[in-house]
């Protein structure tokens, strides 16, 4: 009760109020943002109509133009097959007759080389055509070199005669000299207009490559051989190669849209446009109406929320109760799950969500008195550890040699990471043969097998100990072929292994213990692992090992010292490919010792 009269505001009143911030917020946004959407998916769906009718034009000129290319090159192919025919002038005006009859939009027709220009009625009021139009093709170098290049193009050349005339010039290969020529088709620009339909609000016309009209619904302005190259829309698209905007303002200060497509094989550009935003002008009425729509909501949604706001914070009550508990570390109190909705899963979830905690406050008591993670795991589990007892147990010694010397002090960051993608491999293959990292520390790691756990038996735990070893000389070779690949320098390590009785148990202090195991067993595995500079090998193991494990391994004894007489380069194991003996073990270290010292 108490804690009610500190309360300002009850949280009641807070949720109506929230929620009446919302609602007001959510029907204001979502009035516009219909009216918006709505206007938006217009204007999409007039520019996707205007992109259609782009391309529809584009690809229709693209065709028609090339119908007309072919038949005027069967015109010509003919043409050169009756040169040397007595009757050649009749003949080619019959079949250039017959080229008008099917393509009356032909003006003229013409290829540089053999000089054969033919000229339709449509120009008879023009006698001078042919010379007209010679003197112009022979002026256009830069033109005819992009054409014989294999470049056809598009001119608008109306200021020739007054007349709108277009002409399309395409590199002509010769059916009779086998040589390319410049072809030219003159065509009356006044047939082709329905190419581009007759819509004189929303445009659309064909320009050539440099901006002059093709093809206008208006003709006079093919007639005139209008520029469009200043236009903003063209100016920025032949600057910036496709990335132009495509909504500008026009001549009369109109907001457009434009929307340009190549035509394929061509030198043309086709260009639509419509009047930009048009559309918003059919969907402002429906925004009062949408309004209206939106304060009805309002209200009634107000409604609902003042109905039951009341039973919600009842509830919400109760979980900012049990979140204080969980806030103060208690976990112990449940709530009942009272309702199967929302808030009857969130207060289930908060219930398992305390069960968890609980369990972790448990294993962070653990995991801070214990260092190594498995032997944690145990104790978590309920597993009874004893404490000073000698098992039997087989001990990895690993170094990397000279790492102090190659990796030093003064590259310390360099030596960790070295370090950790070391250990990160070794610690897998000890995982993977059943044995468990002890220790480490600096250049040094010991593990063993038999003491926290076994594979079954000493002479198991010694034959998996080994074979340890022998994955951690593969990983070893890897390591170094992914650093040689880097130019990085090279790492060797040297192993030694003994097997024998330890005493294993926790040290430590009351706040944290480890469990690990001490004994002649660990300082004999060391002593042989010294002993690898002297003899050139890389895995040693005692006496005592070998004894447990000289069935599956090929080793050539070594005399030790007088510490530890007998010990044993171990090779490989019996049956696996590798080295066979000491040289050839020798050998494959040698590689590796070479790149080092290079």
């Amino acid at each position: 009760m108490k804690k009610k009269n500190r309360v300002k505001y009850s949280i009641s009143f807070k949720f109506i109020t929230i929620f009446a911030i919302l609602l007001s917020f959510f029907f204001a946004l979502s009035t516009f943002m219909v009216y918006y959407f709505l206007g938006t998916d217009l204007n999409k769906k007039e520019i996707k109509e205007n992109n259609q009718i782009n391309n529809l034009i584009a690809q229709n000129v693209q065709t028609t133009f090339q119908e007309l290319q072919n038949n005027v090159n069967g015109y010509f192919n003919a043409v050169m097959l009756l040169q040397d025919d007595v009757l050649y002038e009749e003949k080619a005006n019959l079949l250039f007759n017959d080229l008008c009859y099917r393509n009356p939009e032909i003006d003229f027709v013409y290829t540089t080389s053999t000089g054969t220009f033919s000229e339709n009625k449509f120009l008879s009021s023009h006698p001078e055509v042919q010379e007209v139009f010679v003197l112009w093709i022979e002026k256009q170098d830069s033109l005819k070199k992009k054409i014989i290049s294999g470049r056809p193009c598009v001119k608008n050349i109306s200021q020739l005669y007054n007349e709108g005339v277009i002409c399309l010039l395409y590199p002509y290969i010769n059916s009779r000299t086998k040589q390319t020529e410049i072809a030219a088709i003159g065509i009356n620009a006044r047939k082709y207009s329905e190419l581009v339909g007759l819509n004189t609000e929303n445009p659309t016309f064909v320009i050539a490559e440099d901006g002059v009209c093709i093809l206008y619904p208006d003709y006079s302005q093919v007639n005139a051989a209008k520029d469009f190259s200043e236009l903003p829309f063209v100016k920025e698209y032949f600057e910036k190669k496709n990335e132009s905007d495509k909504i500008q303002q026009d001549e009369y200060d109109v907001k457009r849209y434009y929307d340009i497509t190549p035509i394929s094989g061509s030198t043309m550009f086709v260009i639509t446009s419509f009047i930009y935003g048009t559309i918003q002008k059919y969907i402002e009425n429906l925004l009062f109406r949408i309004i209206l729509v939106g304060v009805f909501i309002f209200f009634l949604g107000l409604f609902v929320i003042l109905i039951f706001s009341r039973k919600i914070s009842k509830s919400i009550e109760r979980l900012v109760f049990i979140t204080r508990k969980i806030e103060n570390k208690d976990y112990k109190i449940r709530l009942k799950t009272r309702t199967h909705d929302e808030v009857g899963y969130l207060t289930e979830s908060v219930n398992k969500m305390q069960d968890v905690l609980l369990e972790r406050q448990l294993q962070n008591q653990v995991f801070n008195k214990y260092s190594n993670s498995f032997i944690a795991e145990k104790v978590v589990n309920g597993e009874q550890l004893l404490s000073g007892i000698n098992k039997n147990a087989s001990v990895l010694y690993l170094n990397v040699k000279d790492f102090s010397k190659q990796f030093g002090v003064e590259d310390s960051p360099k030596a960790v990471k070295v370090l950790n993608e070391l250990y990160t491999q070794v610690a897998g293959c000890v995982e993977k043969t059943g044995g468990h990292v002890d220790n480490f520390y600096g250049d040094t790691l010991v593990a063993m097998w038999g003491t926290v756990q076994t594979t079954g038996s000493p002479v198991s735990d010694a034959w998996n100990c080994v074979r340890c070893a022998l994955l951690i000389r593969v990983a070893v070779y890897e390591i170094n072929m992914h650093r040689k690949a880097q130019g990085k320098s090279l790492i060797q390590v040297c192993m030694g292994i003994s097997s024998g009785i330890v005493t294993s148990g926790e040290i430590g202090f009351p706040q944290r213990t480890d469990y690990t195991a001490f004994g002649s067993v660990i300082m004999d595995a060391k002593k042989v692992r010294n002993m690898g500079k002297a003899f050139g090998t890389d895995i040693f193991i005692t006496k005592a090992t070998y004894d447990l494990v000289c069935s599956k391994i090929v080793t050539e004894q070594l005399t030790g010292d007088a510490e530890i007489q007998d010990i044993y380069a171990v090779i490989n194991a019996i049956g696996l490919k590798g080295p066979g003996n000491t040289e050839d073990l020798k050998n494959f270290l040698e590689l590796i010792q070479k790149e080092i010292r290079s």
